[in-house]
């Protein structure tokens, strides 16, 4: 399982076209072609915030195509990028459990009281309390860590539990590490 199984489960036919469209301009390295169409993702990954910036990273290097598919799941909704603190975690999680229909009034209850550490290094506590409150809706949870631009920050999405199983058995990647609860 790679993450062009995740973006065909979560994505609409028209946004996984929309997908594929960018990923093309990225493999026939048209920097600026890539950054009109998607300036969002290079200031999610890689805080650029100007045309110029953009050009003078793909001077040096490209962008890798699986941290663009991680960004644009977020962008169009169905999945969540997250990295620091609780804090700064929950306000987020609340907004796209809500998106999606999952604020519960358990989950709602336990995003008020909770003060867990979801940051870097270790965010096991955070996944297993989350998953199990998830689960109980027969929702799985999905988080992956970027171990290649930054350093504490994650992708989480809801799977259904059968595809968080094959996601679990059969993830394969050099730069994100899937975590599950």
């Amino acid at each position: 399982m790679d993450i062009f199984y995740i973006t065909r489960l979560l994505l609409s036919p028209a946004q996984q076209e929309e997908l594929a469209q960018s990923l093309a301009l990225l493999k026939a390295e048209d920097w600026a072609g890539f950054y009109q169409r998607e300036s969002g993702a290079a200031e999610q990954i890689l805080f650029i915030q100007t045309a110029e910036e953009w050009l003078d990273f793909c001077a040096q290097q490209s962008l890798d195509w699986e941290c663009f598919c991680f960004a644009f799941l977020c962008q169009k909704g169905k999945a969540l990028q997250i990295g620091g603190y609780q804090q700064d975690i929950f306000p987020k999680l609340r907004a796209f459990l809500a998106r999606l229909g999952r604020d519960t009034p358990e989950i709602r209850q336990w995003l008020d009281q909770e003060r867990i550490d979801a940051g870097c290094g270790e965010p096991r506590p955070f996944l297993q309390a989350i998953g199990r409150l998830l689960s109980a809706q027969g929702v799985g949870l999905a988080l992956w860590e970027d171990g290649l631009y930054c350093d504490c920050q994650y992708t989480l999405a809801l799977l259904d539990g059968k595809a968080a199983k094959q996601a679990a058995d059969g993830w394969r990647s050099e730069n994100f590490e899937l975590l599950l609860p």
